[in-house]
């Protein structure tokens, strides 16, 4: 790679500083990581234009945030890319969201969806029925979320 490639894309930037509200437009390359590649995707999913995500992995908390995603937008996978294209209402409908057994994702799910009207369902393996997920109850009701626990806690 050329080394003025490498500055615009800002590669050799450990952080950025984005003031809240601001317009932000450009590349990202997030590391292998599963916990990254659920935020990337999540937010990618909110924004008002298209996004390409690269190096997201194969994991199996990646495939059940793009199955999520998939119910509010338009998702195209290419050459181990991801193209993420916002619809008009950018809204997750209601219903179920099956996180399989990530944690990560069934709690941004959980901040999400409670500052939502409407009823949503968030589920998972037996694995993730297991957690505690009760600090982040505390937090979301405290929004004025109404959650119902199914179930066993």
């Amino acid at each position: 790679m050329k080394e003025n490639s490498r500055r615009n894309l800002n590669i050799n930037k450990k952080s950025v500083s984005i003031p809240f509200g601001a317009k932000i437009e450009g590349d990202y390359f997030p590391p292998p990581s599963k916990s990254f590649a659920i935020r990337c995707l999540i937010i990618a999913s909110f924004c008002k234009k298209e996004s390409l995500i690269r190096n997201l992995g194969n994991s199996e908390d990646v495939k059940a945030t793009l199955k999520i995603i998939e119910k509010w937008c338009k998702i195209e996978k290419r050459y181990g890319q991801v193209l993420v294209k916002p619809s008009i209402n950018r809204r997750p409908p209601d219903g179920r969201y099956f996180a399989k057994g990530s944690a990560t994702l069934a709690r941004f799910l959980m901040a999400i969806f409670s500052f939502l009207e409407g009823e949503r369902v968030i589920d998972g393996d037996e694995n993730l029925r297991k957690r505690d997920f009760s600090s982040s109850i505390s937090v979301a009701k405290s929004l004025g979320a109404q959650i119902y626990e199914l179930g066993e806690k």
